[in-house]
């Protein structure tokens, strides 16, 4: 190839022989990290992964739900300057979805509820008893816990049947 025409018509000037070398031998390979495997914490989980050999500066992920149920998001391992960085930071709790229904106890009868809207992880909502037992009172409690709806019942009641329905002390 000639490069005089880059040059304004004088040849180009020599490089050393050892940059030569060094720019086209056969040494000279790409960084490269070797497979291994990883400990990752997701949420109060630590599980090992295994991450394969990966070329310098490419990655490797893996969902946040293989190593801890419960999240979305990934993992991500990441190959510079042949050593391994590993990233949870993309790994968030599941919240619960619109219309997601959980059995619930109210009295000796089991039924479901279910939540109008989203709720996020570790939120708390309620709904009248009287929705699922005509003329119950109190209120059934629903958390979202890691995308599962949990449900308590228990301050579900009948109405009072009258004055001597209470104790008095």
């Amino acid at each position: 190839m000639d490069l005089r025409h880059r040059f304004g018509g004088v040849p180009p000037p020599a490089l050393p022989l050892w940059l030569l070398l060094a720019l086209h031998g056969p040494w000279c390979v790409a960084a490269q990290c070797p497979a291994t495997i990883l400990s990752f914490t997701v949420g109060m989980q630590t599980t090992p992964v295994s991450v394969p050999a990966l070329a310098e500066g490419r990655s490797y992920k893996r969902e946040c739900s293989w190593v801890s149920p419960g999240y979305d998001g990934f993992v991500e391992v990441l190959c510079v300057g042949s050593r391994l960085s590993g990233s949870t930071d993309r790994c968030v709790a599941k919240g619960c979805v619109a219309k997601q229904e959980v059995d619930v106890q109210v009295g000796n009868d089991t039924m479901q509820v279910s939540i109008t809207g989203a709720l996020r992880h570790g939120a708390v909502t309620s709904a009248p008893c009287s929705r699922l037992v005509a003329g119950y009172e109190g209120h059934i409690w629903l958390q979202c816990s890691l995308g599962a709806l949990r449900s308590d019942g228990s301050s579900c009641r009948p109405p009072p049947l009258g004055e001597r329905s209470f104790w008095r002390l």
